[in-house]
């Protein structure tokens, strides 16, 4: 319960307002002093908002908070959010979707170190806060998703090394080599353009390879299955929002003056009851 002691009866007297003021559009405003009885200092909804008023006549309004502050902000929340998204392209491939865990994590650091880099400029418009929020968001999402895509043919060479007991007469590094090319070779045969996108389209598609569609691997090589199919597309979805989540909890109040500005407006010391 939080409790308004007024302080406007001590030595500043001219910040109280007169019994009759007359208000910007002429009208006379009647008795504004607030009922005080039995030495309370406290005031009633009623007359918080009729001295709120009062000084709004009597002060001068802040005048709009300039952007560049925020979009300062903005510009080191996306420069963080590259290394970020590169660990988070490891926390994405965890076992039932843990992962998703480090997304809300890492989206709170990211706006708790724009949150303190913009406060001291707040409020801000709604409609900058949601743009440079959701421009921090999809750059550390899709760092994060590039890099686990782009990853994923050295992942099943990695796989495939493990398993194979022969090797001829090379090299561990040169028969993964061997088999990463192989894999990239038949992602952009068979799913076009190949790359990153043709890589998506395998991992939602099917996510599996056939045994003898690659040379030198005799058995079926595929991903983990939570890690392709629907699985894979709800995760993702699901890491987008868990970032936004994280992200947009802290900024979000930069829009508001914030606790200690409302009580600057009404003159009023807060206090915790």
């Amino acid at each position: 319960m939080r409790q308004y002691t007024s302080d406007l009866w001590g030595e500043d007297q001219s910040r109280v307002p007169k019994p009759t003021e007359r208000v910007s559009n002429g009208e006379e405003r009647g008795n504004l002093t607030p009922s005080l009885s039995s030495g309370s200092t406290a005031l009633s909804a009623t007359e918080k908002a009729l001295w709120a008023e009062g000084f709004r006549g009597d002060r001068p309004q802040p005048a709009s908070r300039p952007n560049w502050r925020w979009w300062l902000a903005v510009l080191v929340g996306v420069a963080l959010s590259v290394p970020l998204g590169w660990l988070l392209s490891y926390g994405g491939a965890l076992l039932f979707m843990l992962g998703l865990f480090f997304f809300v994590l890492f989206g709170l650091f990211l706006g708790a170190m724009v949150y303190r880099l913009a406060e001291s400029g707040r409020p801000y418009s709604g409609g900058s806060i949601l743009l440079g929020t959701a421009m921090i968001v999809l750059v550390c999402w899709s760092i994060a998703v590039y890099k686990e895509v782009a990853e994923v043919p050295h992942d099943l060479a990695r796989d495939v090394l493990r398993s194979t007991r022969t090797l001829g007469d090379r090299s561990a590094t040169e028969f993964r080599e061997a088999i990463i090319e192989r894999i990239k070779a038949y992602l952009s045969d068979r799913y076009p353009p190949g790359g990153v996108l043709g890589t998506v389209r395998w991992i939602v598609t099917s996510g599996q390879i056939a045994a003898g569609e690659i040379a030198e691997v005799k058995r079926p090589i595929q991903r983990r299955g939570d890690q392709r199919g629907a699985w894979w597309t709800i995760r993702v979805v699901l890491s987008l929002t868990a970032l936004g989540f994280g992200l947009g909890s802290q900024t979000w109040s930069l829009a508001s003056r914030g606790l200690l500005a409302r009580a600057d407006v009404l003159g009023d010391k807060v206090t915790e009851a």
